[in-house]
Protein backbone atom coordinates (compact mmCIF):
# COMPACT_ATOMS: atom_id res chain seq x y z
CA UNK A 1 0.00 0.00 0.00
CA UNK A 2 1.31 3.40 -1.18
CA UNK A 3 1.79 5.68 2.23
CA UNK A 4 1.08 9.26 2.26
CA UNK A 5 4.58 9.94 3.27
CA UNK A 6 5.50 8.39 -0.01
CA UNK A 7 2.61 10.09 -1.76
CA UNK A 8 4.26 13.61 -0.67
CA UNK A 9 7.85 12.57 -1.70
CA UNK A 10 6.92 11.82 -5.12
CA UNK A 11 4.87 14.66 -5.56
CA UNK A 12 7.10 16.78 -4.10
CA UNK A 13 9.80 15.31 -6.33
CA UNK A 14 7.93 15.51 -9.61
CA UNK A 15 7.55 19.71 -8.86
CA UNK A 16 11.19 20.22 -8.26
CA UNK A 17 11.55 18.24 -11.92
CA UNK A 18 9.24 20.78 -13.68
CA UNK A 19 10.99 23.68 -11.55
CA UNK A 20 14.51 22.70 -12.93
CA UNK A 21 13.39 21.17 -16.01
CA UNK A 22 15.11 23.94 -17.91
CA UNK A 23 17.85 25.81 -16.75
CA UNK A 24 17.45 27.96 -14.14
CA UNK A 25 13.55 27.99 -14.30
CA UNK A 26 11.32 29.58 -11.74
CA UNK A 27 7.64 29.03 -10.79
CA UNK A 28 5.76 32.48 -11.10
CA UNK A 29 1.96 32.43 -9.98
CA UNK A 30 -1.08 34.91 -12.07
CA UNK A 31 -1.25 37.92 -10.09
CA UNK A 32 -4.32 37.78 -8.05
CA UNK A 33 -6.85 40.21 -8.95
CA UNK A 34 -7.61 39.88 -12.49
CA UNK A 35 -6.19 40.87 -15.48
CA UNK A 36 -5.24 37.34 -17.57
CA UNK A 37 -7.06 35.57 -19.23
CA UNK A 38 -8.37 34.32 -22.62
CA UNK A 39 -10.64 35.02 -25.09
CA UNK A 40 -11.50 34.08 -28.76
CA UNK A 41 -14.18 34.23 -31.92
CA UNK A 42 -15.21 33.12 -35.16
CA UNK A 43 -15.02 35.81 -37.98
CA UNK A 44 -16.75 39.13 -37.43
CA UNK A 45 -19.77 38.30 -35.35
CA UNK A 46 -19.25 35.50 -33.09
CA UNK A 47 -17.24 36.75 -30.29
CA UNK A 48 -16.56 32.96 -27.92
CA UNK A 49 -17.18 32.36 -25.20
CA UNK A 50 -19.90 34.78 -26.49
CA UNK A 51 -19.90 38.43 -25.68
CA UNK A 52 -21.49 41.24 -27.55
CA UNK A 53 -19.00 42.10 -30.39
CA UNK A 54 -15.40 42.50 -30.07
CA UNK A 55 -13.90 45.68 -32.25
CA UNK A 56 -10.55 45.24 -30.32
CA UNK A 57 -7.99 46.18 -32.33
CA UNK A 58 -4.21 46.63 -32.19
CA UNK A 59 -2.90 46.11 -28.48
CA UNK A 60 -6.31 46.86 -27.06
CA UNK A 61 -8.17 43.83 -26.02
CA UNK A 62 -11.84 42.86 -25.18
CA UNK A 63 -13.18 41.72 -22.26
CA UNK A 64 -11.20 38.25 -21.60
CA UNK A 65 -14.28 35.77 -20.88
CA UNK A 66 -12.14 32.85 -19.98
CA UNK A 67 -10.73 33.37 -16.23
CA UNK A 68 -7.71 31.95 -14.57
CA UNK A 69 -8.36 28.78 -12.98
CA UNK A 70 -9.70 29.14 -9.57
CA UNK A 71 -10.78 32.75 -9.86
CA UNK A 72 -9.62 36.06 -11.11
CA UNK A 73 -9.27 36.92 -7.63
CA UNK A 74 -6.97 33.73 -6.49
CA UNK A 75 -5.70 31.90 -9.43
CA UNK A 76 -4.46 28.66 -8.50
CA UNK A 77 -2.32 28.34 -12.55
CA UNK A 78 1.24 29.21 -12.89
CA UNK A 79 3.72 29.72 -15.40
CA UNK A 80 7.70 28.59 -15.44
CA UNK A 81 10.13 31.50 -16.54
CA UNK A 82 13.61 31.72 -17.30
CA UNK A 83 15.06 32.62 -13.52
CA UNK A 84 15.51 36.86 -13.49
CA UNK A 85 18.71 35.69 -12.39
CA UNK A 86 20.03 34.48 -15.38
CA UNK A 87 19.68 35.29 -19.39
CA UNK A 88 18.20 37.79 -21.20
CA UNK A 89 14.94 39.14 -21.91
CA UNK A 90 12.05 38.43 -22.94
CA UNK A 91 11.86 35.62 -20.58
CA UNK A 92 11.08 32.20 -22.55
CA UNK A 93 7.70 30.84 -20.98
CA UNK A 94 6.42 27.56 -20.57
CA UNK A 95 3.20 26.53 -18.98
CA UNK A 96 2.21 23.11 -18.07
CA UNK A 97 -0.56 23.12 -15.19
CA UNK A 98 -4.14 24.00 -16.68
CA UNK A 99 -3.78 28.33 -16.42
CA UNK A 100 -7.13 29.04 -17.52
CA UNK A 101 -10.49 27.45 -17.64
CA UNK A 102 -14.19 28.31 -17.98
CA UNK A 103 -16.64 25.36 -17.29
CA UNK A 104 -19.80 25.07 -20.33
CA UNK A 105 -22.63 26.92 -19.95
CA UNK A 106 -25.54 27.56 -22.62
CA UNK A 107 -25.57 31.02 -23.78
CA UNK A 108 -27.45 32.88 -27.16
CA UNK A 109 -26.92 36.09 -28.71
CA UNK A 110 -28.49 37.82 -31.71
CA UNK A 111 -25.88 38.76 -34.52
CA UNK A 112 -27.96 39.86 -37.41
CA UNK A 113 -26.42 43.35 -36.90
CA UNK A 114 -23.04 41.56 -38.34
CA UNK A 115 -24.00 38.92 -40.63
CA UNK A 116 -27.07 39.73 -42.18
CA UNK A 117 -27.32 35.88 -43.49
CA UNK A 118 -27.89 34.96 -39.49
CA UNK A 119 -30.69 35.89 -36.74
CA UNK A 120 -28.85 34.03 -33.77
CA UNK A 121 -25.81 31.89 -32.69
CA UNK A 122 -25.94 29.76 -29.08
CA UNK A 123 -23.19 27.59 -27.73
CA UNK A 124 -22.37 25.50 -24.64
CA UNK A 125 -18.70 25.29 -24.26
CA UNK A 126 -16.09 24.50 -21.64
CA UNK A 127 -12.56 26.07 -22.37
CA UNK A 128 -9.48 24.85 -20.65
CA UNK A 129 -5.49 26.50 -21.62
CA UNK A 130 -3.46 25.28 -22.12
CA UNK A 131 -5.02 21.65 -23.39
CA UNK A 132 -5.27 18.80 -21.45
CA UNK A 133 -1.58 16.98 -21.73
CA UNK A 134 -0.08 19.77 -23.82
CA UNK A 135 2.45 22.36 -23.09
CA UNK A 136 2.73 26.04 -24.22
CA UNK A 137 6.06 27.04 -25.49
CA UNK A 138 6.61 30.71 -25.46
CA UNK A 139 10.11 31.96 -26.29
CA UNK A 140 12.35 34.46 -28.55
CA UNK A 141 12.83 32.82 -32.32
CA UNK A 142 16.30 33.65 -33.56
CA UNK A 143 17.62 32.91 -37.16
CA UNK A 144 20.57 30.97 -35.23
CA UNK A 145 17.00 28.70 -33.66
CA UNK A 146 14.38 28.63 -35.98
CA UNK A 147 12.28 26.55 -35.08
CA UNK A 148 12.19 28.31 -31.68
CA UNK A 149 9.91 30.96 -30.88
CA UNK A 150 6.96 31.57 -33.18
CA UNK A 151 7.62 30.02 -36.72
CA UNK A 152 9.15 32.14 -39.86
CA UNK A 153 10.77 34.75 -40.70
CA UNK A 154 10.29 38.46 -38.84
CA UNK A 155 7.00 39.23 -41.50
CA UNK A 156 5.59 36.00 -43.11
CA UNK A 157 2.45 34.92 -44.52
CA UNK A 158 0.82 31.66 -44.56
CA UNK A 159 -2.21 31.28 -46.83
CA UNK A 160 -4.58 28.20 -47.08
CA UNK A 161 -7.46 26.58 -49.35
CA UNK A 162 -10.17 28.27 -51.19
CA UNK A 163 -7.67 29.50 -54.04
CA UNK A 164 -5.08 30.91 -51.03
CA UNK A 165 -7.29 33.87 -50.75
CA UNK A 166 -7.77 32.82 -46.99
CA UNK A 167 -4.19 34.69 -45.67
CA UNK A 168 -2.62 35.53 -42.28
CA UNK A 169 0.40 37.37 -41.80
CA UNK A 170 3.00 38.12 -38.56
CA UNK A 171 5.29 41.20 -38.69
CA UNK A 172 6.93 42.98 -36.04
CA UNK A 173 8.77 46.32 -35.92
CA UNK A 174 10.49 45.73 -33.11
CA UNK A 175 12.40 42.84 -35.27
CA UNK A 176 11.04 39.90 -32.39
CA UNK A 177 9.73 36.43 -33.24
CA UNK A 178 8.37 36.03 -29.84
CA UNK A 179 5.87 33.85 -29.39
CA UNK A 180 4.91 29.80 -29.94
CA UNK A 181 2.50 27.57 -29.59
CA UNK A 182 -0.13 26.81 -27.41
CA UNK A 183 -3.28 25.13 -27.76
CA UNK A 184 -6.57 24.80 -25.62
CA UNK A 185 -9.38 22.73 -25.56
CA UNK A 186 -12.89 23.82 -26.55
CA UNK A 187 -15.65 21.15 -26.08
CA UNK A 188 -19.19 20.35 -24.09
CA UNK A 189 -20.41 18.35 -21.43
CA UNK A 190 -22.39 16.33 -23.69
CA UNK A 191 -25.80 16.79 -21.64
CA UNK A 192 -28.40 19.43 -23.47
CA UNK A 193 -29.23 22.54 -21.43
CA UNK A 194 -32.36 24.48 -21.32
CA UNK A 195 -33.36 26.16 -24.04
CA UNK A 196 -30.81 23.80 -26.54
CA UNK A 197 -31.97 21.77 -29.26
CA UNK A 198 -29.34 18.40 -29.06
CA UNK A 199 -27.49 16.94 -26.96
CA UNK A 200 -23.31 17.12 -27.61
CA UNK A 201 -23.68 19.97 -30.36
CA UNK A 202 -21.45 23.18 -29.55
CA UNK A 203 -22.94 25.66 -31.43
CA UNK A 204 -26.13 26.29 -33.10
CA UNK A 205 -27.03 28.76 -35.74
CA UNK A 206 -30.55 30.09 -36.62
CA UNK A 207 -29.72 31.05 -40.44
CA UNK A 208 -31.95 33.17 -42.23
CA UNK A 209 -33.72 30.73 -44.91
CA UNK A 210 -35.14 33.07 -47.19
CA UNK A 211 -33.98 36.76 -48.04
CA UNK A 212 -37.54 37.04 -49.97
CA UNK A 213 -39.49 40.77 -50.18
CA UNK A 214 -42.37 42.06 -49.00
CA UNK A 215 -44.37 39.31 -46.86
CA UNK A 216 -41.49 36.94 -48.01
CA UNK A 217 -38.81 38.55 -46.38
CA UNK A 218 -36.80 37.07 -43.38
CA UNK A 219 -35.30 39.89 -42.43
CA UNK A 220 -35.82 40.66 -38.27
CA UNK A 221 -37.72 42.18 -36.59
CA UNK A 222 -40.30 39.60 -37.98
CA UNK A 223 -43.03 36.95 -36.74
CA UNK A 224 -43.87 34.45 -38.87
CA UNK A 225 -47.85 34.28 -38.83
CA UNK A 226 -48.23 30.67 -37.91
CA UNK A 227 -47.46 31.85 -34.46
CA UNK A 228 -50.21 31.72 -32.12
CA UNK A 229 -50.25 34.00 -29.73
CA UNK A 230 -48.42 36.71 -32.42
CA UNK A 231 -45.24 38.28 -31.43
CA UNK A 232 -43.88 41.48 -31.91
CA UNK A 233 -42.81 43.07 -35.33
CA UNK A 234 -44.34 42.21 -38.56
CA UNK A 235 -45.96 38.79 -39.78
CA UNK A 236 -43.82 37.63 -42.58
CA UNK A 237 -44.01 33.85 -43.93
CA UNK A 238 -40.72 34.67 -44.91
CA UNK A 239 -39.73 34.68 -41.03
CA UNK A 240 -38.20 31.08 -41.35
CA UNK A 241 -34.75 29.77 -39.76
CA UNK A 242 -32.59 26.97 -41.07
CA UNK A 243 -30.78 25.57 -37.90
CA UNK A 244 -27.06 24.68 -39.08
CA UNK A 245 -25.52 22.91 -35.90
CA UNK A 246 -22.03 21.91 -35.17
CA UNK A 247 -20.59 18.37 -33.45
CA UNK A 248 -17.55 18.27 -32.18
CA UNK A 249 -14.46 16.05 -33.72
CA UNK A 250 -13.93 13.30 -32.06
CA UNK A 251 -10.31 13.15 -33.15
CA UNK A 252 -9.57 16.58 -32.31
CA UNK A 253 -8.21 16.93 -28.24
CA UNK A 254 -7.73 20.35 -28.55
CA UNK A 255 -8.88 23.34 -31.14
CA UNK A 256 -6.28 25.18 -33.71
CA UNK A 257 -6.11 28.79 -32.38
CA UNK A 258 -2.42 28.98 -31.01
CA UNK A 259 -1.13 25.57 -32.63
CA UNK A 260 2.12 25.42 -34.59
CA UNK A 261 1.70 26.35 -38.16
CA UNK A 262 -0.43 24.46 -39.98
CA UNK A 263 -2.47 22.52 -38.22
CA UNK A 264 -6.15 21.47 -39.18
CA UNK A 265 -9.00 20.05 -37.30
CA UNK A 266 -12.28 18.94 -39.62
CA UNK A 267 -15.61 19.31 -37.99
CA UNK A 268 -18.27 17.12 -38.80
CA UNK A 269 -21.35 18.98 -40.18
CA UNK A 270 -25.21 18.41 -39.10
CA UNK A 271 -25.85 17.46 -35.70
CA UNK A 272 -26.28 13.98 -34.13
CA UNK A 273 -29.09 13.39 -35.60
CA UNK A 274 -27.89 14.15 -39.18
CA UNK A 275 -28.55 11.65 -41.45
CA UNK A 276 -26.61 9.40 -44.22
CA UNK A 277 -28.79 7.56 -46.56
CA UNK A 278 -26.78 5.51 -49.00
CA UNK A 279 -23.04 6.59 -49.83
CA UNK A 280 -24.23 7.06 -53.51
CA UNK A 281 -25.99 10.22 -51.63
CA UNK A 282 -25.80 13.92 -49.87
CA UNK A 283 -25.55 13.93 -46.08
CA UNK A 284 -28.92 15.07 -45.42
CA UNK A 285 -28.90 18.17 -42.41
CA UNK A 286 -30.35 18.27 -38.91
CA UNK A 287 -34.34 17.03 -38.93
CA UNK A 288 -36.39 18.66 -38.33
CA UNK A 289 -33.68 21.69 -39.97
CA UNK A 290 -36.43 24.72 -40.69
CA UNK A 291 -38.32 26.93 -38.21
CA UNK A 292 -40.86 28.83 -38.28
CA UNK A 293 -39.79 31.84 -35.86
CA UNK A 294 -40.21 35.34 -34.35
CA UNK A 295 -37.37 37.42 -34.66
CA UNK A 296 -36.01 40.90 -32.44
CA UNK A 297 -34.32 43.61 -34.13
CA UNK A 298 -30.90 41.91 -33.17
CA UNK A 299 -32.08 38.41 -34.78
CA UNK A 300 -32.33 36.95 -31.27
CA UNK A 301 -34.85 33.85 -31.60
CA UNK A 302 -37.83 34.62 -29.09
CA UNK A 303 -40.10 31.78 -30.29
CA UNK A 304 -39.29 28.92 -32.54
CA UNK A 305 -40.98 25.84 -33.84
CA UNK A 306 -40.46 23.30 -36.51
CA UNK A 307 -41.85 23.94 -39.75
CA UNK A 308 -42.80 20.21 -41.32
CA UNK A 309 -39.68 18.25 -42.62
CA UNK A 310 -37.68 20.06 -44.40
CA UNK A 311 -34.13 19.22 -43.39
CA UNK A 312 -31.67 22.13 -41.92
CA UNK A 313 -27.70 22.95 -43.68
CA UNK A 314 -24.87 20.94 -42.74
CA UNK A 315 -21.50 23.00 -42.66
CA UNK A 316 -18.60 20.79 -42.66
CA UNK A 317 -15.14 22.90 -41.41
CA UNK A 318 -11.63 22.24 -42.11
CA UNK A 319 -9.82 25.07 -40.16
CA UNK A 320 -5.91 25.60 -39.72
CA UNK A 321 -4.34 27.44 -36.76
CA UNK A 322 -0.68 29.19 -36.03
CA UNK A 323 1.14 30.01 -33.20
CA UNK A 324 0.53 32.71 -30.38
CA UNK A 325 2.78 35.98 -30.85
CA UNK A 326 3.53 39.36 -28.99
CA UNK A 327 3.65 41.31 -32.76
CA UNK A 328 1.51 41.85 -35.17
CA UNK A 329 -1.03 39.66 -37.18
CA UNK A 330 -3.16 40.34 -39.88
CA UNK A 331 -6.48 37.77 -40.38
CA UNK A 332 -8.13 37.71 -44.06
CA UNK A 333 -10.92 35.96 -44.92
CA UNK A 334 -12.02 37.67 -48.67
CA UNK A 335 -14.73 35.06 -49.21
CA UNK A 336 -16.21 34.96 -45.68
CA UNK A 337 -20.15 34.88 -46.12
CA UNK A 338 -21.80 37.98 -46.68
CA UNK A 339 -18.97 40.05 -46.19
CA UNK A 340 -15.12 39.71 -46.50
CA UNK A 341 -13.09 39.44 -43.36
CA UNK A 342 -9.96 41.27 -42.07
CA UNK A 343 -8.54 41.83 -38.72
CA UNK A 344 -5.69 43.26 -37.44
CA UNK A 345 -4.26 42.39 -33.64
CA UNK A 346 -1.31 43.32 -31.78
CA UNK A 347 0.48 42.24 -28.59
CA UNK A 348 2.85 43.14 -26.45
CA UNK A 349 5.32 42.61 -23.67
CA UNK A 350 5.81 44.96 -20.60
CA UNK A 351 7.55 42.30 -18.89
CA UNK A 352 10.48 43.27 -17.03
CA UNK A 353 12.64 40.62 -15.54
CA UNK A 354 9.68 38.23 -16.30
CA UNK A 355 7.12 40.48 -14.04
CA UNK A 356 4.78 42.52 -16.02
CA UNK A 357 2.14 42.04 -18.36
CA UNK A 358 2.37 40.13 -21.55
CA UNK A 359 -0.14 40.54 -24.51
CA UNK A 360 -0.40 37.63 -26.97
CA UNK A 361 -2.29 37.35 -30.33
CA UNK A 362 -2.95 34.26 -32.69
CA UNK A 363 -5.51 33.55 -35.94
CA UNK A 364 -6.65 30.45 -37.46
CA UNK A 365 -8.48 30.15 -41.00
CA UNK A 366 -11.45 28.39 -41.64
CA UNK A 367 -13.25 27.27 -44.84
CA UNK A 368 -17.36 25.78 -44.44
CA UNK A 369 -19.35 23.80 -46.72
CA UNK A 370 -22.64 26.07 -45.89
CA UNK A 371 -20.87 29.63 -44.92
CA UNK A 372 -17.71 29.46 -46.50
CA UNK A 373 -14.37 31.32 -45.12
CA UNK A 374 -13.67 33.07 -41.59
CA UNK A 375 -11.18 34.51 -40.10
CA UNK A 376 -10.89 33.88 -36.39
CA UNK A 377 -8.77 35.19 -33.84
CA UNK A 378 -7.70 34.82 -30.11
CA UNK A 379 -6.34 37.18 -27.43
CA UNK A 380 -4.30 36.09 -24.36
CA UNK A 381 -3.33 38.41 -21.71
CA UNK A 382 -1.08 37.06 -18.74
CA UNK A 383 -0.17 38.74 -15.04
CA UNK A 384 2.56 38.03 -14.00
CA UNK A 385 3.51 39.41 -10.65
CA UNK A 386 6.64 39.10 -8.32
CA UNK A 387 8.25 35.67 -7.57
CA UNK A 388 8.20 36.39 -4.16
CA UNK A 389 4.89 34.28 -4.09
CA UNK A 390 5.93 31.22 -6.24
CA UNK A 391 7.17 29.09 -3.52
CA UNK A 392 3.67 28.86 -1.49
CA UNK A 393 2.15 28.97 -4.95
CA UNK A 394 4.03 25.25 -5.55
CA UNK A 395 3.52 24.37 -1.86
CA UNK A 396 -0.21 24.91 -2.44
CA UNK A 397 0.40 22.74 -5.75
CA UNK A 398 1.95 19.71 -3.87
CA UNK A 399 -0.97 19.73 -1.44
CA UNK A 400 -3.36 19.76 -4.41
CA UNK A 401 -1.52 16.77 -5.73
CA UNK A 402 -1.45 15.10 -2.64
CA UNK A 403 -5.33 15.38 -2.11
CA UNK A 404 -5.73 14.39 -5.99
CA UNK A 405 -3.56 10.90 -5.09
CA UNK A 406 -5.75 10.43 -1.90
CA UNK A 407 -8.49 10.93 -3.68
CA UNK A 408 -7.74 8.27 -6.14
CA UNK A 409 -6.93 5.66 -3.65
CA UNK A 410 -10.20 6.51 -2.05
CA UNK A 411 -12.24 5.97 -5.14
CA UNK A 412 -11.03 2.45 -5.94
Amino acid sequence: MVTKRFMLAVVSVSLVFVWTETANAAAYPLAAGGGSGLQYGIGGGLPLPIQPKITATGTVFPPLQVPPAGGATTPTGIVLQTDVRTGTNPKDIRIVYPLLSKPAAYKKIGVFNDNPALYQVATNLSVVFPATSQTAMFSLGTSAQPSVGRTGPTTVSFTTGLGSLNKITYSNALNRRFGGPGRFFVGNPGTKPAGALATGVNATVWAIAIKGSGSMQGNPPCTHPALVPPFPGTNRTGCLAAIIQAVPDPLASAAVWGAPVGATVNTPGGTPMALVTTPNKPKKGPKPGIYVAAAAADGAILFSAPAGALTGLTNMASSTGYPWTTGMIVVSAPLAGGVGEKYTLTGMDSRVNGVGTIQLVAGTLSRRFTTKANANRAWLRLNIPEPSVALGTVGALAMLGLCHGLARRRSR
